[in-house]
């Protein structure tokens, strides 16, 4: 220190030196200030980015409430959502199991559940229907396959032989099978002591233990399996 210099005898600062180092500390600060500038303004920009984007999100979920909300409450019933996810399947138009999987999973999403999709809950909606829609082609070659009653779901002995087949033609034990319907069944709002068609990517997800956080299946799961 200056103090201990001075001690020593090697260095007495006046004031012409206390000037001249308070200066090269304002050089310092000048030279990293404009960094410092850049990226509080960076910072800044992409704040307000976000805010736009969420504005336009939140215009856009408006524009669709307004368009599909016959009844002009601010939300959709089960009809009004159905015109609109067939109008996301390109015309065609979604079975009534297909509609409530989407409704009951898409209000379940803020433990609210009133049996209307509001405009908070329209873009899970509209997510849950894009990821099934992916999967839609897949799903009923194997309800196809393996639903051979033609009950319109997969029971304990169909079920057992899609997972015997998935397993590569080693059968699962008996509560592996039970496992996957206790937490696959019922996931569509209802249970019919089956999986269904839109169930069906969930419980093959479940037995591979692959629920993936960003895939639309464990959204789906992580909202009703516990």
């Amino acid at each position: 220190s200056a103090s201990l210099w001075h001690q020593q005898g090697h260095f007495k600062p006046n004031r012409y030196h206390l000037l001249m180092a308070a200066l090269a500390m304002q050089e310092l600060h000048a030279m990293n200030f404009p960094q410092a500038v850049a990226t509080k303004r960076k910072e800044a920009n992409e704040k307000q980015r976000e805010a736009r984007a969420q504005l336009d999100r939140e215009s856009q979920l408006d524009r669709v409430i307004k368009k599909y909300d016959a009844a002009g409450n601010g939300k959709l019933d089960s009809t009004e959502l159905g015109a609109m996810l067939q109008d996301l399947a390109g015309g065609e138009q979604p079975t009534a199991e297909e509609c409530g999987f989407v409704l009951y999973m898409a209000d379940a999403s803020d433990k609210k559940m009133d049996g209307f999709i509001g405009r908070n809950e329209l873009e899970t909606a509209i997510d849950i229907w894009s990821g099934y829609l992916g999967h839609k082609e897949e799903i009923e070659e194997q309800m196809q396959q393996y639903d051979t009653n033609q009950s319109g779901k997969l029971e304990v002995d169909q079920l057992r032989s899609l997972l015997t087949d998935l397993n590569g033609g080693s059968p699962p034990a008996e509560e592996e099978v039970q496992w996957v319907m206790k937490r696959a069944d019922g996931v569509a709002g209802v249970k019919t002591g089956g999986v269904n068609k839109t169930e069906l990517r969930g419980a093959i997800s479940l037995w591979y233990g692959r629920l993936d956080a960003n895939s639309w299946v464990s959204r789906v799961f992580a909202r009703v399996v516990t």
